[in-house]
Formats: C-alpha cells, sequence, structure tokens
C-alpha cells in the first residue's frame, strides 16, 4: 500500500499488538523508513522528494525490463515462410490423395510428410511469438498498476488463454489497457512527459476482428466462397496484431528507459 500511494498520513490509522488504539502510521515510532514518510504525500505517478543521502526514493516508478518488439515479429513473419509453403503441401497431397487411383501415392506421402513438418516447425515459431506478447502485455499492465487500472498483469493475460472467454476477454485486455494507459499518461503528463500514447481504435479493431474470426471459422467457412473471407479475416488480424504490438511495447519499453534514467541520476 505504501508503494503504491495509498496510505495518508493524516487520516489513514494502523493498529498492530501492544497498540491501545487505531494510531496514524506516521506517530509509531519505527514503523516506516524516512524514505517511505516522505512518499506518503507523493501522488501516484510522480517523482518522490529527494531523501536525505540525496537519491531519489523513486519507488514509485514501475520497474520494468524492455520488450523486444523487433523479436516477436520476428518470430511471427517468420512463421508464415515455412507455414504457408507448409499448408499448400497439405493441400496438394489432400487433393492428390482424392483424385483416385492415378495419384502418384509417394509423390502424395513426401509432399504430405514436408507438409507436417514446415506446419510443426511454424507452430513452434507462432508458439514463440505469442510467449513474447503475452510477456509484453504482462509488463504493459505492471506499469500501469500504481493508477489503480481495471485488472492485474496476471488476470489480464491467463484469460487470453481461457477458450471462448479469450474472444470476450481480450476488450478487457488489450482495448481496456489502450483506454487505461492514455487516460493515466493525460493525468500525469507533466510526471511523465515524453510519454508515447496509443491508438485506442486499433486495439478495438483487433478485437472485433478476431472475435468475427472464429465463429466465422467454426460455421460460415465450409464453402468455397467463404474461404477468401476467411482469409482476409486472417490476413487481418495479423496486421493489427504487429501494429498493436509495437504501441504496447513503445509504451513498457519508455517506463523501462524512463526508470533506467532515474537509477543513472
Amino acid at each position: 500500500m505504501l508503494q503504491l500511494g495509498h496510505l495518508d498520513r493524516d487520516h489513514d490509522l494502523v493498529w498492530h499488538a501492544g497498540v491501545s488504539d487505531w494510531t496514524p502510521a506516521t506517530q509509531i515510532p519505527g514503523l516506516l523508513p524516512a524514505a517511505s514518510v516522505a512518499m506518503l504525500h507523493t501522488p501516484i505517478g510522480l517523482s518522490a522528494p529527494e531523501t536525505p543521502g540525496g537519491t531519489a526514493a523513486d519507488s514509485a516508478l514501475p520497474r520494468v525490463a524492455r520488450c523486444r518488439w523487433g523479436l516477436m515479429a520476428g518470430l511471427g513473419v517468420g512463421a508464415l515462410i515455412p507455414g504457408l509453403p507448409g499448408l499448400g503441401l497439405i493441400l496438394f497431397s489432400v487433393f492428390e490423395a482424392n483424385s483416385g487411383p492415378s495419384g502418384d501415392h509417394t509423390r502424395v506421402m513426401v509432399a504430405a510428410m514436408g507438409g507436417t513438418l514446415l506446419l510443426l516447425l511454424a507452430l513452434g515459431l507462432l508458439v514463440a511469438a505469442v510467449v513474447q506478447f503475452s510477456i509484453a502485455l504482462y509488463r504493459a499492465w505492471f506499469v500501469l498498476q500504481p493508477f489503480g487500472v481495471r485488472t492485474t498483469p496476471g488476470l489480464a493475460v491467463g484469460l487470453c488463454f481461457v477458450p471462448v472467454v479469450a474472444q470476450i476477454w481480450c476488450f478487457v485486455a488489450l482495448w481496456g489497457w489502450s483506454q487505461d494507459y492514455n487516460r493515466a499518461m493525460n493525468a500525469h503528463e507533466d510526471s511523465y512527459p515524453g510519454a508515447p500514447r496509443v491508438t485506442p481504435g486499433l486495439f478495438l479493431s483487433f478485437c472485433v476482428v478476431q472475435a468475427v474470426a472464429l465463429p466465422f471459422q467454426l460455421f460460415l467457412s465450409t464453402s468455397e466462397e467463404a474461404l477468401p473471407i476467411l482469409g482476409l479475416l486472417v490476413l487481418s488480424i495479423l496486421v493489427l496484431v504487429v501494429m498493436a504490438s509495437f504501441q504496447l511495447c513503445a509504451a513498457v519499453n519508455y517506463f523501462a528507459a524512463l526508470h533506467a534514467t532515474t537509477e543513472e541520476a
């Protein structure tokens, strides 16, 4: 509570064994370090005053590591390199197998095995990209915790892996984050000069497209006419997630650089 700025020296009372009544925290000797007492009146998101030792009591600043957007995007795009040929080989083998006895069974088997191996490689790269994105999302919510946002980092990421729930939770985890982040930065603009702003409409677009893509794939994509639409939805998701993850990482990296600068000072 102290680090989040939730204690008020004039109004918040504490109690422990040996104390007869509820007492202001600052009136109990030894309960609060000197730096912590100085922070009690520091608004959330503002740099604390300097301690007698001459260093800023900056524990209110979120400590977070940088996000590697280049690695994330590289893994995602890299998954397409083996994935598309692998999918083509699988479709080719299925077409050849259904063409009747005249088909070359050896060629069908080789195409199926090659396509499967390529798809497995693509799946591995895609999983690595999802892990990187999940780490970035966790850190993005983590830096907002001192501002009293709508959810926790663990919950934001965890529910994204729950089937069906994830389609709806995406609106909280991503679109909600963009709204909370911009609101926090606007409210503390003097404390965080130069903080990048994100585009909530971009995050909302991703949430809407991914929510539409799943039921479309399950119920409407059985006909050949629907395949181009499904392909367009998947391509839209890829483009939107790359753009959204860039803004997500830029916000996290701002806080990482800010804290590194504070430590150097």
